[in-house]
């Protein structure tokens, strides 16, 4: 089985669910010691955070966040002591915080949301992991 591409500073991290949307927000820094092409590489527990979410088919009255680690269900090689995060991986149920959509007779009632995120670009097409 081939090897996935390890994921550096430029992923590009997306919601799953598409009928889910947001903002997201790399929080944790690229290793400063293990470097792709000069691009440090990110773990598999990389913080997150997302705003602005929403739920496409309710609508939403106020959108709602979310931040956690982006924990990966099978984890790949080790770099460092920790599982490198690669192009594919997708993280564990993420619940959503404060969202509102319109309930029975317009009463705004609690959205719920939950969504994963899942590394659809790592950045580099170069090193890869198994």
């Amino acid at each position: 089985m081939a090897g996935k591409p390890v994921a550096v500073k430029g992923m590009k991290i997306s919601i799953i669910p598409p009928l889910v949307t947001g903002k997201i927000k790399i929080v944790s820094k690229p290793s400063k010691k293990t470097k792709v092409k000069g691009k440090g590489v990110y773990f598999r527990d990389v913080k997150i955070k997302i705003t602005d979410i929403r739920l496409l088919i309710l609508g939403s009255l106020k959108p709602g966040k979310a931040e956690g680690k982006m924990l990966i269900l099978f984890p790949a090689s080790k770099t460092e002591g920790k599982s490198v995060l690669r192009e594919g991986d997708i993280s564990l149920p993420i619940k959503v915080e404060g969202a509102m959509h319109p309930g029975p007779n317009g009463v705004p009632t609690k959205s719920p949301i939950f969504f994963m995120l899942q590394v659809e670009k790592a950045g580099q097409k170069t090193f890869t992991s198994a």
